[in-house]
C-alpha cells in the first residue's frame, strides 16, 4: 500500500498523494496501520468469507460456470452481508482534505489546529470543518483523535513503550495517553494489543 510522503518544510503538507485511510491490520500477530484513503468501506472478514478468498485464490483457470463460479458468487453474497469494520478510519476523497489527512497521519504530534492548518491552504476554518463533516462524517477533532488511535496501535505493535507512543502521538503525559485509549477502546492499551495478537 502506498505510503503518505514525510510533510514538505515548506508548508507542511505532504508533496505526494496516497491512492488509498488508516486502517488497523495484522502483521505476523502484530497490530499495524496502513494508509489508505480510498473512500471504500472497509468489511469485517467473518471465518466463511476468509475460507472463501482463500478457496478462489487456490482456484487456476477462469471457469466462472462451474466451481470457480459458485464460490465467486458466494464470495459477492458474503460481502453484501458483511458489517462495515469498526477498525477503520474514514478517507477523504478530495485532494484539499487529503493532504491535511496524509500530513497528519505523517506527524500524528502535529499540534496545529483546524485554523491554521487551512490557513496553509488558503481556506477558513469553517470551510475546512464543513469539509471534514461532508467527507468524513466526524469533525476535525473527532476524526484526529480517531487517527493517533490507530497510529497507537501501531507503535505499540512495533514494540514501542506506552510512554514512548504517548511522546511519539504527541501527548504530553502517558497517562493522558493511556486515558484517551481506554476510552476509545474500552480496555487499556496493555489489555488490548495481547488480546488482538492472540486472534
Amino acid at each position: 500500500m502506498p505510503r503518505p510522503t514525510a510533510p514538505s518544510p515548506s508548508d507542511g503538507m505532504p508533496e505526494s498523494r496516497a491512492q488509498s485511510g488508516p486502517r488497523a491490520t495484522r502483521t505476523k500477530g502484530q497490530q499495524r496501520c496502513e494508509t489508505s484513503f480510498s473512500g471504500a468501506d472497509d468489511v469485517r472478514v467473518e471465518p466463511l468469507l476468509r475460507v472463501l478468498i482463500v478457496e478462489a485464490a487456490q482456484l487456476k483457470g477462469s471457469d466462472l460456470d462451474g466451481y470457480l463460479g459458485r464460490i465467486t458468487s458466494l464470495i459477492i453474497d458474503q460481502l453484501r452481508r458483511a458489517e462495515a469494520d469498526p477498525c477503520a478510519l474514514p478517507g477523504p476523497r478530495s485532494g484539499v482534505l487529503m493532504a491535511v489527512c496524509e500530513s497528519l497521519y505523517a506527524n500524528s504530534s502535529d499540534p496545529r489546529g483546524l485554523e491554521e492548518l487551512a490557513g496553509k491552504l488558503g481556506l477558513s476554518g469553517r470551510a475546512l470543518a464543513r469539509r471534514f463533516k461532508r467527507q468524513l462524517g466526524m469533525n476535525f477533532r473527532s476524526w484526529k483523535r480517531q487517527l493517533r488511535l490507530f497510529k497507537s496501535i501501531e507503535l505499540l505493535g512495533g514494540s514501542l513503550s506506552v510512554t514512548e507512543a504517548a511522546i511519539e502521538l504527541g501527548y504530553s503525559s502517558a497517562s493522558g495517553f493511556i486515558y484517551a485509549f481506554r476510552s476509545e477502546m474500552g480496555c487499556s492499551s496493555q489489555t488490548y494489543m495481547p488480546r488482538q495478537a492472540a486472534d
